[in-house]
Formats: structure tokens, sequence, C-alpha cells
């Protein structure tokens, strides 16, 4: 069963839901890991505004935005990348 985890805050004010367990889009789609890819959603700012995603994330996009709501099976590194450039992580439960 899938215990979502914590939004991640970034230093900028940056907040997304990064996700994995058997039940997300995650690679491996199990609740042990190590995922090399996870499900990142609803990826907004402490503003209420909606994030734009960089083009590298089209390809993950639920809906082909950079906008979408979900991305799905996102590369951990691409993951890193972003956070590292909203500032790095201020939370992370």
């Amino acid at each position: 069963m899938h215990n979502p985890r914590r939004p991640v805050e970034c230093q900028d004010g940056t907040i997304l839901s990064v996700q994995v367990g058997s039940s997300t889009y995650c690679t491996p789609r199990n609740d042990k890991g190590p995922y090399t890819a996870v499900e990142v959603g609803f990826v907004t700012h402490s503003d209420d505004t909606r994030r734009t995603m960089p083009a590298e994330w089209l390809d993950y996009a639920e809906d082909g935005t950079a906008t979408s709501d979900v991305f799905s099976y996102v590369p951990v590194v691409l993951v890193d990348q972003f956070i590292q450039s909203c500032g790095g992580r201020r939370t992370w439960s």
C-alpha cells in the first residue's frame, strides 16, 4: 500500500510532490527501490502559482504540457537537477 510522502519544498518557494511505490509511476514499480525514476506532481510556488517545468520534462508530462499536474517516470537525475535549480531542498520528509 502506498503511503504518500510529504511535498518537497525548495529554497525559492517551489513545492512539488515526489512519489514512489507500487501504485505510482516510478521505476522500479515496487515499495523497496532503489528508484531510478519517480512520479512528480502538482508543482507550484508558495504563492500558489503553477510552475512551468523545464523542456526536458515534456516527455513525462501527463497532458504533454510544461504545467502538467503529473509527470510520470521522471528520471531521478532530472528531479535532483530541478530541485538544485530552485536553490535546493528546504524540506523533504
